[in-house]
């Protein structure tokens, strides 16, 4: 499996991952590598090209995608609503 169709498979099967990255970061973390759980945090984020985990930005990404492409797996209007808020408040500082 590439990791779209990964981080798709976690988005169906834990809905709570839609409206909470750090959820959906470590739930895809723990299909690469079960035994995560075992691991410090220091250790995941210095050696997670050793470990061949994919990165926070590309997880992000695909969710992203993910829930525009299908309806289904959108986070609660709440969350959308604070995603839309903070995208408006970057693209005023950023995109000029």
């Amino acid at each position: 499996m590439d990791i779209k169709e990964i981080v798709k498979y976690v988005l169906i099967k834990h809905p709570l991952t839609r409206d909470d990255d750090m959820r959906l970061i470590y739930d895809v973390f723990k299909v690469y590598n079960p035994n995560i759980d075992t691991m410090e945090l220091k250790s995941i984020m210095y050696y997670h090209k050793i470990l061949e985990l994919p990165s926070i930005a590309s997880i992000i990404r695909y969710r992203r995608a993910l829930q525009k492409e299908y309806p289904g797996l959108e986070a609660n209007s709440k969350v959308k609503e604070g995603r839309a808020m903070l995208e408006a408040e970057y693209q005023k500082h950023f995109k000029k």
